[in-house]
């Protein structure tokens, strides 16, 4: 079986790889889902058989994989929810502080960072700081009652003392 698996490998693991590549737009996670495909086939083919279409099956195992990390990752949005959790928890520098541990190039964009920053910088006396959030926040905005609140905000972090 062993002999089969490695001419099997031989085989498709490039193939498997490329199209998982195409997929997920990742090399190292189809990389890494496609040799985790191939153990899991090497566990259960000697004992269920070689399926009809080796390389479909480790190409749907090696999809099946990747989303299950996928789903295992944090998103900057988990990631956010989980600072901003912090400062309620464990105070207003303690998010800060969790906050800059993100990536900030991917929550560039994202009004919710922003004014959550704002928030916490507010919190800890950083006024110019959290002012200059809060511009980002506001211009970042669509909606004109979130917005009128990030402006209240604002005037109110302008001025605290």
């Amino acid at each position: 079986m062993m002999n089969e698996l490695a001419e099997i490998f031989r085989d498709e693991a490039g193939r498997c790889t490329a199209t998982m590549i195409r997929v997920l737009g990742d090399i190292d996670l189809a990389e890494d889902a496609v040799a985790e495909a191939f153990a899991i086939a090497a566990e259960k083919w000697p004992t269920q058989g070689i399926p009809p279409n080796p390389g479909g099956w480790i190409t749907t195992t090696a999809r099946n994989c990747a989303i299950d990390r996928l789903r295992m990752r944090p998103n900057a949005v988990i990631a956010l929810n989980r600072a901003v959790a912090i400062g309620e928890m464990r105070g207003a520098a303690a998010g800060i502080a969790a906050l800059d541990s993100l990536d900030a190039t991917l929550l560039h964009d994202y009004q919710p960072y922003h004014a959550a920053r704002a928030d916490l910088l507010a919190r800890v006396g950083q006024r110019d700081a959290a002012i200059i959030a809060y511009d980002r926040a506001i211009e970042l905005t669509a909606n004109t009652t979130e917005r009128r609140f990030l402006e209240q905000q604002r005037e109110a972090a302008a001025h605290r003392t």
